[in-house]
């Protein structure tokens, strides 16, 4: 539909729910604005890793590790961020892992 959406959510922790109060959509795709864009599909994109931090009302920091890909497939389909959302820092790890998935 050219809107982010989050389809699957594992939660480790009891404030999750927070977390998702913040929208982490709109930083997975910053190009999208909401009721002035939508994404577009494609058929070829090279994978793209980024992070964005999230502060909460208590000055705490959330840090978002992405990955934006395309699910295999010949016809033109919308791009998928796989994201992380931690308190720890730990950039190459988490990049690691996020690779990993996505080859799942």
């Amino acid at each position: 539909n050219g809107k982010p959406v989050i389809t699957n959510r594992l939660d480790l922790k009891d404030d999750a729910e927070e977390l998702i109060y913040a929208r982490p959509e709109t930083f997975c795709f910053p190009e999208y604005v909401e009721g002035s864009s939508t994404l577009e599909k494609a058929t070829r994109l090279e994978p793209e890793v980024y992070t964005f931090l999230l502060t909460r009302d208590d000055g705490s920091r959330v840090l978002g590790f992405c990955r934006r890909c395309l699910q295999k497939g010949p016809e033109p389909r919308y791009p998928q961020v796989l994201c992380i959302l931690s308190t720890i820092p730990w950039y190459s790890f988490f990049f690691k892992a996020l690779l990993r998935l996505e080859s799942l």
